[in-house]
């Protein structure tokens, strides 16, 4: 009798999962086929390929079908692929009012202050927060908190200099994250956690390689569940004990300077006079339709993104760099003349802001490297406004997820020849003139594209100045041709040690 009963509630339960997992083709759009317990993850959640391998998989997969877009499913959740670049364009601008919205891709509510930042917000509560942080990422800005920086670029030059002399391997992703956590702490907490010297001590360090850890449980209860249940028990984005920690420094910082009059000439202190008074000149005034004053929440929340999503993704950058200059040297000498070239005009040898923005020929390595290893592998967005194909009797509907393959578009031979040969000559001016402007978007796209890209690109670009003038880099033995990527991380990060040999140069 039992068997009788479990039989036809299995064919009937079979039945409700492939009808699940018929979502696309029954509004006519081409799906990558599903397998039945994990949909297009199937090898992500049980195999040994990270979820952006997985999604490219699924993107060559529909591309073969000759569509220009297409669906897959996260376990059952539709999530809708664009693969022809026009419509990726319009995606990002033209239609923007479509995809205003990242989506839900990471746990946010206001009981989770820190979570109320721009990435996660949407409509206008996403547009005044733009509004008030856009003047404050300005090349100005980036100019006079250089000052404060070029301290722990100094730093890490010292740190390179003792592995040269002594004959030992630097291990590149440790370097690259101490440098990024003192110079995104120094700069928007008004810390000096010194990581590169003392990385035993410094929570900074721990922190940021725990936010950058994705966990597939955590994820999955964020799907599952509604987001105001999980907000009223208690439910975190991160740790308790990394948001205490970061929202008490915030506040404490914010708290002293203010009350002192104290400036240091960082970025906290862009964001205080943004908060004390709704501007950061006499000409960049935010009128009251831009949201005026900043509240302490909001900065709170802003240091606490720029930790958490800037810290990873640049110094992951950073350390894909390292490993195809350590493999090139032709290019790396290259990029050490325009550097040296640059260094030579300045009387004491030391580069200035407007020195690292004059520097084309590290422009263009760094989209490389950007192409190859996207900092995020997939932008995400979210149907927000129902969507009608341009061109076809097909609709989109609200709240659809969306995921635009950064990383499959950027590594489609079809678009880069020979996708996995790093060559920053595909950046040069001319050649960037042959392909659509939408096959490389490496801070994303449109109105919503990452708003510390100048900051990014300066710390990158720093951190290259100090590596390469004095020092040569080759891959040690113990190094791989070719790195693995870690399965659970957000950025692209390598999984190996990646140590290269530091040779000093005598000029």
């Amino acid at each position: 009798m039992m068997i009788l009963i479990l039989i036809p509630l299995a064919v009937l339960l079979l039945f409700l999962l492939k009808y699940k997992h018929s979502y696309w083709t029954r509004r006519n759009i081409a799906q990558d086929e599903p397998s039945v317990c994990f949909g297009n993850l199937k090898e992500y959640l049980v195999g040994d390929i990270t979820m952006n391998q997985a999604i490219q998989k699924s993107y060559h997969a529909l591309k073969k079908k000759g569509v220009k877009h297409g669906g897959i499913y996260f376990l059952y959740q539709p999530v809708w692929i664009p693969i022809d670049l026009d419509l990726v364009k319009r995606i990002f601008t033209v239609d923007f009012e479509h995809f205003n919205s990242h989506g839900t891709l990471f746990f946010s509510h206001e009981k989770d202050f820190v979570t109320m930042n721009l990435f996660n917000l949407s409509g206008p509560k996403w547009k005044t927060l733009r509004a008030k942080f856009t003047p404050t990422f300005t090349s100005g800005k980036m100019k006079l908190m250089y000052d404060v920086v070029s301290v722990i670029g100094d730093r890490l030059e010292q740190y390179v200099d003792e592995f040269a002399r002594n004959g030992k391997p630097i291990e590149a992703k440790d370097t690259a994250l101490r440098f990024g956590s003192d110079l995104i702490t120094t700069c928007f907490f008004g810390v000096d956690s010194d990581s590169i010297n003392k990385p035993e001590s410094s929570v900074f360090r721990e922190f940021g390689q725990r936010i950058g850890t994705l966990r597939p449980l955590k994820m999955l209860l964020e799907n599952i569940f509604n987001w105001d249940l999980l907000a009223n028990l208690g439910y975190r984005f991160s740790d308790k004990d990394i948001t205490d920690f970061f929202t008490e420094l915030a506040r404490n910082t914010v708290e002293y300077r203010e009350k002192n009059n104290f400036t240091r000439g960082d970025y906290l202190d862009i964001l205080i006079q943004l908060r004390k008074k709704g501007a950061l000149n006499d000409d960049e005034t935010l009128n009251d339709g831009e949201g005026g004053f900043l509240t302490l929440k909001e900065m709170v929340a802003s240091m606490f993104l720029v930790f958490a999503a800037g810290l990873d993704t640049s110094s992951s950058a950073t350390v894909h760099l390292l490993f195809e200059l350590a493999k090139n040297q032709e290019i790396q000498d290259k990029l050490r003349n325009e550097i040296k070239s640059l260094a030579d005009k300045r009387p004491d040898g030391k580069l200035t802001y407007d020195d690292l923005m004059e520097m084309k020929y590290a422009d263009m390595c760094i989209s490389e490297i950007l192409r190859m290893s996207p900092s995020l592998p997939e932008v995400p967005r979210e149907c927000t406004k129902s969507y009608k194909v341009p061109g076809e009797d097909v609709i989109i509907e609200k709240g659809t997820r969306v995921m635009i393959s950064a990383f499959a578009i950027q590594n489609d031979p079809e678009i880069y020849p020979d996708p996995e040969k790093f060559d920053p000559e595909r950046f040069s001016p001319e050649n960037k003139k042959l392909r659509h402007e939408y096959s490389f978007f490496g801070f994303g796209g449109g109105p919503r594209s990452c708003i510390g890209s100048r900051f990014a690109i300066m710390q990158i670009k720093l951190a290259l100045s100090k590596y390469l003038t004095n020092y040569k880099y080759t891959l040690n033995p113990k190094t791989p041709e070719k790195l693995t990527l870690k399965k659970h991380t957000i950025s692209l990060t390598p999984r190996e040690d990646v140590l290269l040999d530091v040779t000093p140069l005598n000029y």
